[in-house]
C-alpha cells in the first residue's frame, strides 16, 4: 500500500471507530456516545474527502514554481507604470 493509500485508510478507519462508538451508544441507550460517534463520523469522513483531493492533487515541480515566480515578478512591472 502506498503512503497515499494508507493517509485514507487512516481516515476512514477513524469514521470506522465513530461508527462502533456510535452504534455502542446505541445498545446502550447513552446520547452522549450516539452524538459522540456521529461527531467521529463526521470528522473521519471530512477529512478522508479533504486528504483524498489534496492527495490528487498534480505535483508541483520546479519549473512550475519558476514560472509562477516569473508571472509576479511581471505584474510587479506592470504595478510599477501606475
Amino acid at each position: 500500500m502506498d503512503p497515499k493509500q494508507k493517509i485514507l485508510f487512516t481516515q476512514l478507519q477513524i469514521a470506522g471507530a465513530g461508527v462502533i462508538i456510535a452504534v455502542f451508544g446505541w445498545l446502550a441507550n447513552q446520547t452522549v456516545l450516539m452524538v459522540l460517534g456521529g461527531g467521529v463520523i463526521l470528522l473521519g469522513l471530512v477529512r478522508a474527502f479533504l486528504f483524498g483531493k489534496f492527495l490528487n492533487l498534480e505535483e508541483i515541480t520546479p519549473e512550475d514554481i519558476a514560472q509562477y515566480n516569473e508571472s509576479l515578478q511581471n505584474d510587479e512591472d506592470e504595478d510599477d507604470d501606475w
